[in-house]
């Protein structure tokens, strides 16, 4: 998958014909074309990071809170056998091999359904679950073939290059893929297993597209995770349609035991750190000596060199040069208040190399708290989030820069990162809703408190779930999460009624 356009190249050597020019206004000049190079640089690092989800994932894991649906479900009592199902292969059921190579390779093999059937995945995947089209105009058995043995693998290994330089330009062909076949394809799939009540197929569906997912989650990507966590969600999806069938059997146990992540969240982060470093090949590992000119001029070339994608509207003389006036102010007071430089080092550094160290400080300052963060109860970590890109923007905004390198939400990715666990719980909620129905003739519950089963916490609160009865309807609603505006919620409202 290859997001960047045409070639875009702000090269040095268009600044160095600016001979008119004396050298302070030449560093200036070349500090606000590097600084250009540097944030578009991002958009390009952001195909193997978290901020591709302001494309290839807003519509799944950051779409409108879904608020308000209806919720027929039907009684029914957990299983007497807590693991009589299981929405995730058992450890005793998996075999060595690599699931990666069964995945990327049943592409290759259905020619005829890639150019014939997997343009109209899109369209189909809007449909109700129980369209006649979606019954007759999808075949995809064949790849469910596939899918099922790789999700019975123990392992995927997907052996990108991590040692390539720039590290944000391994490409993820897979990915989009995975994402298309795994998530809306296996829905499809599933979804017609459900609409002629084939259940016991649809759940194995259900633990093949998880399982896929979680394959999807071993790599160490931030962007692969939140690619898997759409796989997920659509597999979710599906649970929630099957507790609207008629004698469809109660998920409780088996959402309670889907694990709280898929992959390794940790790692990824990891990866994310030094993801902007690896990105530019003239920067070593320990840094040049902040003294020497040639070598951070070097690494700020690498930005310009490393670009593929064209700015849309280039900022003016007169205004480029208002910013790169204010980023090297910004640039010195950093340096010497917190990274405590003396007026005579800074002195003996060029503009170039101030602006590039001042960055490649602050992005890995930005990225330690975000690391940091993650490690906190789910609650405080979004609060201390949402400090952190308070002060992104703070930051912004003082130097008035049209883009930044940083990613300046990074409670979105959090949010994109735990929307998985949050839903499970919740629907684990609407299945304890359900044995309580079974047992009470059809009955609603008044309030939670009267569920015979254990109740989840909402993750990302540690609050209960919203729950009200009136007039035979019940509404249940994920909370409101403290400081997030309510339209960027991954929030979720039904309202539910027994099926007589």
């Amino acid at each position: 998958m290859s997001v960047c356009g045409h070639p875009c190249r702000w090269g040095y050597e268009l600044l160095i014909r600016i001979g008119a020019i004396d050298l302070p206004q030449r560093a200036s000049e070349i500090i606000e074309r590097w600084e250009h190079d540097y944030m578009v640089v991002r958009v390009c690092i952001i195909v193997v990071s978290s901020a591709l989800l302001s494309s290839l994932l807003a519509a799944d894991i950051y779409s409108a809170p879904d608020t308000g649906l209806r919720l027929v479900i039907t009684a029914s009592s957990v299983p007497r056998r807590p693991t009589e199902i299981r929405l995730l292969p058992a450890d005793t059921e998996l075999e060595d091999g690599n699931a990666a190579v069964v995945l990327l390779r049943m592409i290759w093999e259905q020619q005829h359904f890639m150019q014939n059937v997997a343009p109209q995945i899109d369209d189909l995947a809007q449909l109700p679950f129980d369209d006649p089209k979606v019954a007759n105009d999808f075949h995809f058995d064949n790849f469910y073939r596939q899918m099922r043995h790789a999700a019975y693998m123990r392992d995927a290994k997907w052996e990108y290059p991590l040692n390539q330089r720039p590290l944000s330009m391994v490409l993820l062909p897979d990915v989009q893929g995975m994402r298309q076949f795994a998530g809306r394809g296996m829905k499809l799939w599933i979804n017609q297993r459900l609409a002629s009540q084939d259940h016991l197929d649809a759940i194995e569906g259900l633990r093949v597209q998880l399982a896929c997912a979680r394959h999807v989650s071993k790599t160490p990507f931030l962007v692969s995770h939140l690619v898997a966590y759409s796989v997920a969600d659509a597999a979710l999806d599906n649970c929630e349609t099957l507790m609207s069938r008629p004698r469809s059997p109660n998920l409780y146990y088996a959402l309670g035991m889907l694990p709280e992540h898929l992959g390794d969240v940790a790692s990824a982060l990891q990866w994310e750190a030094v993801m902007l470093e690896r990105s530019l090949p003239s920067l070593d590992s320990p840094w040049p000596d902040y003294e020497d000119a040639e070598a951070w001029e070097r690494v700020a070339a690498d930005f310009s060199q490393f670009m593929e994608m064209e700015l849309a509207e280039p900022l003016g003389a007169i205004e480029a040069a208002e910013l790169s006036a204010r980023m090297l102010a910004a640039a010195t007071g950093y340096l010497s208040k917190v990274m405590e430089f003396s007026a005579t080092k800074l002195a003996k550094m060029t503009p170039q190399a101030i602006v590039t160290i001042w960055v490649l400080e602050l992005n890995r300052m930005v990225q330690a708290e975000v690391e940091a963060a993650y490690a906190l109860p789910q609650p405080q970590a979004i609060a201390q989030l949402l400090e952190i890109s308070k002060a992104i923007e703070e930051r912004v905004a003082s130097i008035k820069a049209p883009a930044t390198p940083f990613l300046r939400q990074p409670w979105r990715t959090y949010l994109g990162l735990n929307r998985f666990q949050r839903r499970v719980k919740y629907l684990q909620t609407i299945e304890a809703i359900r044995d309580y129905a079974a047992k009470h003739e059809g009955k609603l519950p008044s309030s939670l408190a009267d569920l015979s089963l254990p109740v989840p916490h909402d993750p990302l609160t540690s609050t209960d779930f919203e729950y009200q009865l009136a007039d035979g309807q019940a509404t249940l609603a994920m909370p409101l999460i403290a400081g997030v505006e309510p339209e960027a919620q991954t929030r979720q409202i039904r309202q539910i009624t027994v099926a007589p």
